[in-house]
């Protein structure tokens, strides 16, 4: 299990740990490894986030990326781990596995603690896909890890990241998101990402993230803001398979919203998979 965003991403590029905010702890593994992972996590105190039963499992393993755990303090949550294969789901077209990574690992030291760790290439590409391709870069703090990793351009394999940004279509996302954190941080955009981070296309959709950027996290839940990360995703994404998929997921989700009552989806959550709706 190899970490990536949060702490590590922290103590590689940050002036310290507690500088970058933090609420989990992500790990990337192989996907066959998931029922050994969920034996030892079980086994150490941790109960699964949403459910345990197997056909909630079956289905996170066929249409998810990642299963999480929580440990207990009493009825206090002490801490969150998250164990992904990929990243987002299957319809985010994101399926860069721990194989694919394997060659960006590398061996790194936190406080006398020496353990595997990737390069700060997968690590960026890792983020962009994280915040600009499951999320959809509203958050400050998406924009900060990337301008921090962009401060120390000379460790980047840009040549991997690209190629690896163009076979997952994200290409325009790594632009986009030198764009928007140059712009917001100060950072100085890679003079290798200069010429495209600089067209219309990525001036057109920062200023659109921007103008999404400082509504009110209230507004994060409604149909308008959903709408407008869909087509965000749209304009950065490559394939029309993917943008098809994109697109008809998020109009099965409205259709279903819409027909069926809340009541009901709790029940069917509840003795489906044995999860509770606020765990969704």
């Amino acid at each position: 299990a190899i970490p990536f965003k949060g702490f590590w991403l922290a103590h590689d590029f940050y002036p310290g740990l507690a500088d970058r905010e933090g609420s989990d702890i992500d790990m990337y593994i192989r996907f066959g490894d998931l029922d050994r992972v969920t034996e030892l996590m079980v086994r150490e105190g941790y109960v699964p986030e949403a459910s345990a039963s197997r056909s909630f499992i079956k289905k996170i393993k066929k249409h998810s990326a990642e299963y999480n755990f929580e440990r207990y303090e009493g009825k206090e949550m002490v801490c969150h781990a998250e164990f992904h294969w990929k990243i987002g789901s299957s319809l985010h077209g994101m399926d860069i596995s721990f194989t694919d990574l394997a060659p960006q690992i590398v061996t790194g030291t936190i406080q006398e603690h020496t353990f595997k760790v990737f390069t700060p290439s997968a690590g960026l590409l890792l983020a962009l896909m994280h915040h600009g391709g499951k999320d959809a870069l509203v958050q400050l703090k998406h924009l900060l890890d990337i301008g921090m990793i962009l401060k120390r351009d000379d460790r980047i394999d840009w040549d991997w990241v690209t190629d690896n940004a163009r076979r997952y279509n994200i290409e325009t996302l790594v632009y986009l998101a030198a764009r928007m954190a140059s712009d917001i941080t100060g950072v100085e955009t890679p003079a290798r990402l200069t010429a495209l981070a600089e067209s219309g296309r990525v001036c057109s959709l920062a200023d659109g993230r921007k103008e999404v950027m400082v509504l009110s996290p209230s507004d994060w839940y409604s149909r308008k803001f959903n709408y407008r990360n869909l087509i965000f995703h749209l304009r950065c994404r490559t394939g029309l398979r993917l943008k098809a998929t994109m697109a008809w997921d998020h109009c099965k989700r409205l259709i279903i919203g819409a027909v069926t009552p809340d009541r009901l989806m709790r029940f069917y959550l509840k003795r489906r998979y044995r999860i509770e709706r606020e765990k969704i």
